[in-house]
C-alpha cells in the first residue's frame, strides 16, 4: 500500500523552470517543521532525510521523510485520488475497486476469497491475528468455512464498515475484537495519528479538523476518492478499504490515504505528504502512522525497531528512486 501511495503521487514527472523566487526557502519551511540543523543541512544538499516521529501510542510505528527535488511542484501530476488509478500498479495488489456514493454490493463484485482465506475469516477467533467485531466474527463463525457464502458475508461486512465510517467518520468505526473482553480501537487509533500530524497540517487549520471531524467539515478545493482492496501483504491476502483525499492550501498540497479498515496483519495506516513550493523547488514532506498489535507486549521495544526499520527502509528506497525520476529531464 506505501508503495501504491507513492507511485500514485509521483504518477508523471517533468522537468521545467526553477521556482518563482519570491516563495520561502525550504529552510525556512524545515525550521518550521522542527527539522533540526543538521537533518536540515541535509535535505538541502538533497538527501533523503527521515526525522524523529514520536509514536503517539504504544501500538504506533512512526515514520517522517523530507526530501528536495529541483523541480516546482507545477511539474508534478498528482494522481493520489485515482483518475487514472489502475490496480496492477502494485505487484502486490490482487483485486480492488472505488466504491462510489453510499456504496453497494455491486462495488465489491470482484471480491473472490481463496479457501485458505475463507478458512481464516470463519475459524480464526477473537485475538487470532483477525480484525473482527463481535458480531462480525460471529456471522462468519456460523458459515460453512467452504462455502461461496463466505465471500458475501465479507462483502456485507465491508460495505457496513464503509457506510458507517462515511456517516460518523472515525466515531463510526467498529473495535476489533481481541477476546476475554479485550478490544482495538482504530478510530482512535486514527485520531490519534490526525492530532500528531500538526507539523505537516498546523500550516492550515481548515486540513488538520477535516482528518478529524470528517464528514462533519470540509475543504475548498477537496478531492476524494474511496476504494477496497485485495493485496498481498508478508505472503498473506488482506482486505482493506481506504480514504484518500487531497486539497490545496495556499500554494501546497496536502495528500492523505487513510486505511480506515484493515482485516488481518496489522490494524490501521494512515499517510500524509506535502508539496511544499520553495525557492529551490519542491519541499516534499511524509509521514506515516502504523497501527498494529504486532509491538504491544513482551518484546514489543525489539519489535517495535524492528518494524520502523524495516518501513525505513523500505519508504527511502521507494522515495530514492522517485526523487531521482522527479529530478530527471524528460
Amino acid at each position: 500500500m506505501r508503495r501504491l501511495f507513492l507511485t500514485l503521487l509521483f504518477a508523471s514527472v517533468s522537468t521545467g523552470a526553477n521556482a518563482a523566487p519570491d516563495l520561502p526557502s525550504a529552510s525556512d519551511i524545515l525550521k518550521r517543521m522542527g527539522f533540526p540543523p543538521e537533518e536540515l543541512q541535509q535535505v538541502l544538499a538533497g538527501e533523503l532525510v527521515q526525522n524523529e516521529a514520536k509514536f503517539n501510542a504504544r501500538d504506533d510505528l512512526a515514520i517522517w521523510l523530507a526530501f528536495l527535488v529541483r523541480v516546482p511542484p507545477e511539474k508534478f501530476e498528482h494522481d493520489v485520488t485515482g483518475k487514472r488509478f489502475v490496480f496492477r500498479l502494485d505487484s502486490h495488489t490482487l483485486g480492488g475497486s472505488a466504491i462510489e456514493g453510499n456504496g453497494s454490493l455491486a462495488d465489491f463484485s470482484g471480491l473472490t476469497l481463496s479457501a485458505a482465506e475463507r478458512r481464516f475469516y470463519t475459524q480464526t477467533g477473537a485475538g487470532g491475528d483477525v480484525n473482527l467485531s463481535s458480531d462480525e466474527l460471529a456471522a462468519l463463525h456460523a458459515l460453512d468455512s467452504a462455502g461461496p457464502d463466505v465471500d458475501l458475508a465479507m462483502k456485507k461486512i465491508l460495505l457496513a464498515r464503509y457506510r458507517a465510517y462515511r456517516a460518523k467518520g472515525l466515531a463510526g468505526i467498529l473495535p476489533y475484537d481481541r477476546g476475554d473482553g479485550k478490544r482495538t480501537e482504530p478510530g482512535v487509533s486514527l485520531r490519534l495519528d490526525s492530532e500528531s500530524a500538526q507539523a505537516l497540517t498546523g500550516f492550515d487549520s481548515a486540513f488538520g479538523r477535516f482528518l478529524l471531524d470528517y464528514p462533519n467539515s470540509t475543504l475548498p478545493g477537496l478531492a476524494e476518492k474511496f476504494y477496497w482492496l485485495r493485496y498481498e501483504a508478508h505472503g498473506e491476502p488482506v482486505l482493506v478499504l481506504t480514504h484518500a483525499f487531497s486539497a490545496p492550501v495556499g500554494k501546497w498540497m496536502l495528500f492523505c490515504q487513510r486505511q480506515f479498515y484493515v482485516s488481518r496483519g496489522y490494524n490501521t495506516e494512515q499517510a500524509i505528504a506535502v508539496f511544499i513550493p520553495v525557492s529551490e523547488g519542491t519541499l516534499v514532506a511524509y509521514l506515516n502512522h502504523t497501527a498494529t498489535d504486532q509491538i504491544v507486549g513482551f518484546g514489543g521495544s525489539a519489535r517495535r525497531a524492528i518494524g520502523e526499520h524495516l518501513m525505513i527502509t523500505e519508504l527511502s528506497g521507494l522515495f530514492e528512486k522517485l526523487r531521482k525520476a522527479a529530478a530527471k529531464p524528460r
